[in-house]
């Protein structure tokens, strides 16, 4: 008589097993559809955050090089820069802040004028500042009203550059402002 044949050992059936550390990546429990819909989400996300950045301009300093300085930058790093002489005039930033560096030599008195219109109630927030960001002692003038005259900062050149910050106090009012620097 014959035997029937018995069946294989159950561990020569097993199939190969990931090892515990590979698990977590291979998510054994998503379907198909997840992974794919996961994957189409991370490059969503990665594809707005480049074009997010399609209209900035990278700068490594703020104006010069022959350049016409124009208003007011967003950072320090790309503020327009200016001389003795010289006016500008640009719209104030609402709940944002604004900045323009000046070519002044260290400890050289300058004179900044700044000249706001805008309706009634509008007011500025200025600051004459260092290269390193920290204003010069003093010289913060906050919730400004326009319709008081000029700021006027009465100041010296610093090292490394000196910089005007400012803004529009709240509520905006779409205030036009002139700087003057003699």
């Amino acid at each position: 008589m014959i035997e029937p044949r018995r069946p294989a050992p159950a561990y020569r059936n097993r199939q190969p097993r990931a090892s515990r550390f590979c698990q977590p990546i291979l998510y054994p429990s998503m379907t198909i559809t997840a992974k794919r819909a996961l994957a189409a989400g991370a490059l969503l996300i990665s594809l707005t955050t480049g074009c997010s950045m399609l209209g900035k301009k990278a700068t490594a300093g703020g104006g010069g090089g022959g350049e016409a300085a124009s208003g007011i930058g967003d950072t320090m790093a790309d503020a327009p820069l200016y001389h003795r002489g010289d006016t500008f005039t640009f719209t104030a930033p609402c709940r944002a802040t604004g900045y323009a560096k000046f070519d002044i030599p260290t400890d050289e008195p300058v004179k900044i004028i700044i000249t706001g219109t805008g309706p009634e109630g509008a007011g500025l927030g200025t600051a004459y500042l260092k290269a390193s960001g920290g204003a010069v002692d003093g010289q913060m003038k906050g919730d400004i009203e326009v319709a008081g005259g000029p700021i006027v900062f009465d100041v010296t050149g610093q090292e490394g550059g000196s910089f005007l910050q400012i803004t529009e106090t709240v509520p905006c009012k779409g205030v036009e402002v002139s700087v003057s620097v003699e």
